[in-house]
């Protein structure tokens, strides 16, 4: 038979049931109260930094690429075939080494005959030197026979014949000196012109073997061996390391800035290497749609494995202020458009209003703050935290 259970028997089991339930809770209550009051009473360690008195270097930053002011590319004079190639990419060359030759046999023989031809003309100004030689001879003779004749002749001892059969001869005498002296004018202009043509081909033979027009590094060879080349192509490309610069990009503000002589830092993107320089051109004519100038910055020494067209970031140094309000660059915080230092004061951290004066390479230029202030990563930590600076 069954029986139905007792009602306080089942009310005294559910009591045990649920009992420890509001235990718990109580417990993790005061837990949450603990760990709450641990975090409004214990202190966060944080890294910091210090605003300090001193020298600033205010800069001005911008983008660019690595380029050269030495840089040469050597193309081919003429349609020809590219008969050899003496270097590769990365030789170094001295000036007036061999890069590369061409086929030159036409042009060596346009060269012989040219030189024949200026020979031959030669030979044709010394014969027509030599016959105008003459008749200023025969002329000067002509010319004082009849002198000698006119005087027999007023003296009586001399017919007018005689004297009007010499004057002839010495008006003919005149007239082929004139004649010897067009000749050997034509001679000379002749001979004038084969020189040149001569000259002018043995320049172009020189073109087909390209030599190095300054010491440097062979930076590219775009033409092989055995093949035939259009005229302009080009052949060898050299850079001068010496003459390694950057060409940046700065905005309209950071132009009016900028002169020549200041000292610049660059930093090479691809390798993450820093070098010094110094502008050594402004130009200041600005882009009429990005607003941009640029200026020339010229590398004090080249870098390890430097390219033409390595990307590159530049701060150049545009004033000096000798005893400024400087604090890290990073260590300055923005909330729209004002700027705060995350200080630390009596334990704990506080939002302080800043004005910026200036930017430097890694710090910046501030008004607002007092010298000996300590100051934390902006988003480090909530204003009215306590905070414990760390080294």
């Amino acid at each position: 038979m069954i029986t139905a259970p007792r009602p306080k028997s089942t009310a005294r089991s559910l009591f045990r049931r649920i009992r420890p339930v509001p235990l718990v809770l109580v417990l993790l209550a005061a837990a949450g109260v603990v760990a709450y009051a641990s975090s409004r009473t214990m202190p966060v360690k944080l890294g910091g930094a210090m605003v300090t008195a001193g020298e600033f270097r205010e800069t001005v930053g911008g983008v660019g690429t690595l380029t050269a002011e030495g840089r040469a590319v050597l193309a081919a004079p003429v349609q020809a075939v590219l008969m050899t190639v003496d270097v590769t990419a990365g030789t170094a060359v001295r000036r007036g080494a061999t890069l590369a030759g061409f086929d030159a046999r036409a042009a060596e023989a346009d060269l012989r005959a040219a030189e024949a031809r200026a020979e031959a003309a030669g030979r044709s100004l010394e014969s027509a030197e030599i016959a105008l030689a003459k008749a200023r001879a025969t002329a000067s003779e002509a010319s004082a026979r009849l002198q000698r004749i006119e005087a027999l002749a007023r003296s009586g001892h001399a017919t007018e014949a005689d004297r009007d059969s010499a004057a002839t001869t010495a008006e003919t005498a005149a007239l082929d000196v004139k004649v010897a002296d067009a000749a050997r004018a034509t001679a000379v202009a002749d001979h004038a012109a084969a020189r040149a043509s001569a000259d002018e081909l043995a320049a172009r033979l020189a073109d087909y073997t390209l030599k190095a027009p300054f010491s440097g590094i062979v930076t590219n060879v775009p033409a092989t061996a055995h093949a035939l080349v259009s005229p302009g192509s080009p052949v060898v490309e050299m850079v001068d390391p010496a003459t390694l610069s950057a060409d940046i990009r700065l905005d309209e503000a950071s132009m009016a800035k900028v002169t020549v002589g200041a000292p610049a830092s660059l930093r090479i993107v691809a390798t993450g290497q820093t070098v010094s320089g110094r502008v050594a051109v402004v130009d200041r004519s600005l882009d009429p749609e990005t607003r941009e100038g640029r200026v020339r910055i010229r590398l004090d020494a080249p870098p390890t494995g430097w390219a033409i067209g390595q990307r590159v970031t530049a701060s150049i140094t545009v004033g000096t202020v000798p005893d400024a309000v400087v604090a890290p660059l990073v260590a300055l915080g923005w909330e729209g458009r004002a700027s705060y230092l995350l200080a630390s004061e009596a334990g704990r951290a506080r939002r302080l209003p800043v004005d910026v004066l200036a930017y430097g390479e890694d710090s910046v230029r501030l008004d607002g703050v007092e010298p000996g202030t300590r100051v934390l990563p902006p988003g480090s930590v909530r204003p009215g935290r306590r905070v414990e600076i760390v080294p």
